[in-house]
């Protein structure tokens, strides 16, 4: 339906969660975390095992390094 055009409306929008990781694949990126593997190293093996887009990889890899 039509929004009402005097009202104040607010929208508030959130980062989607990236698909959960396969638990195998989140034992071996941390794992490559502990051991100091780069951010960028870490995100090119979430790719290469997930299939997820670069830049989602690498904010993930960011998330998980804390």
């Amino acid at each position: 339906p039509p929004l009402p055009s005097r009202d104040v409306v607010h929208c508030c929008f959130t980062a989607a969660e990236p698909v959960p990781l396969d638990p195998g694949v989140r034992a071996a990126v941390g794992h490559l975390i502990e051991d100091g593997v780069p951010t960028r190293a870490v995100a090119r093996v979430i790719t290469d095992l997930t299939g997820l887009p670069r830049r989602e990889a690498y904010a993930l890899a960011v998330r998980m390094q804390g």
